[in-house]
């Protein structure tokens, strides 16, 4: 195992990463999104998007992602607190889902992440909406 990170460190490199998910969201490749972001199924990745059933495993996240690019053109997001330690990291923040037909909405998001081989794949995503203004 490497060097520990420092906090601000591991902060930098999980806002990076959630930052490039984002930009890969518009790039569209949801297959290539989920491999290089999620861990891999043996780690029982799960996204829990706001008024559904949790996705468990890299295909049903990949299938939930495959729909959320009918509607969804774009995600924004803003880390606003990183935790970590033990090769965990916590991540909460503000998210924007701005959808094809113009409009957006507000909602937070927490994010367990792995250290898997030297980089940060989530574990656990959840979303809420919650029409933010802060």
């Amino acid at each position: 195992m490497g060097q520990e990170l420092s906090a601000g460190q591991v902060h930098g490199a999980i806002s990076a990463r959630s930052r490039s998910f984002c930009a890969a969201f518009a790039l569209g490749d949801i297959r290539g999104l989920v491999e290089e972001f999620f861990v891999p199924d043996h780690l029982e990745p799960v996204a829990s998007p706001p008024g559904m059933a949790p996705a468990r495993g890299c295909d049903a996240i990949t299938a939930l992602f495959t729909g959320l690019m009918q509607f969804v053109d774009s995600i924004e997001v803003e880390t606003l607190d990183v935790t970590a330690g033990g090769g965990l990291a916590h991540e909460f923040g503000r998210s924007v889902l701005r959808f094809r037909d113009g409009t957006a909405k507000n909602g937070r998001y927490s994010c367990l992440w792995a250290d898997i081989d030297g980089v940060w794949r989530v574990k656990i995503e959840l979303v809420a909406e919650d029409g933010w203004d802060d």
